[in-house]
């Protein structure tokens, strides 16, 4: 991520801390570290960890899924792992055919870069929690 990129996620964090806390978060006692190994951790999620993340200073993942499974979003990731510029062309049209599917289902689908080099993340954030199977329909 560029220094301007990045020193506007770090100063909207609290911003975006609120908004994750009331849109995103499936479960508040447990998230997950990836670094420096995969852990689980099974702790509150609080607005001063999401603001820590979306500053940068530390990472963490949410969990997809209630503990009712129910969920309040889902994303798909389309990855470039071996930096291939074909890779990277068909990732992006990938998400692009998918966006322009959901976009005609009715749905607000957001495409964002992940890593600058042709991996994408197609986000749809729900206003309410959907069942998971209604997910896989």
């Amino acid at each position: 991520m560029g220094t301007d990129t990045a020193a506007g996620w770090a100063a909207r964090a609290t911003v975006l801390a609120n908004w994750a806390l009331k849109h995103l978060i499936n479960r508040d006692d447990a998230w997950g570290r990836y670094i420096p190994k995969p852990a689980c951790i099974k702790d509150s999620i609080t607005r001063d960890l999401l603001v820590q993340h979306f500053k940068g200073e530390t990472t963490i993942g949410l969990y997809t899924t209630s503990i009712d499974q129910t969920c309040r979003w889902c994303v798909w990731d389309f990855d470039n792992h071996d930096d291939d510029p074909d890779t990277a062309k068909s990732n992006h049209n990938r998400a692009i055919a998918l966006a322009d599917q959901l976009t005609k289902r009715g749905m607000f689908p957001l495409i964002e870069s992940s890593d600058g080099r042709g991996s994408f993340h197609l986000w749809i954030v729900f206003d309410h929690p959907v069942p998971v199977d209604a997910l896989y329909r």
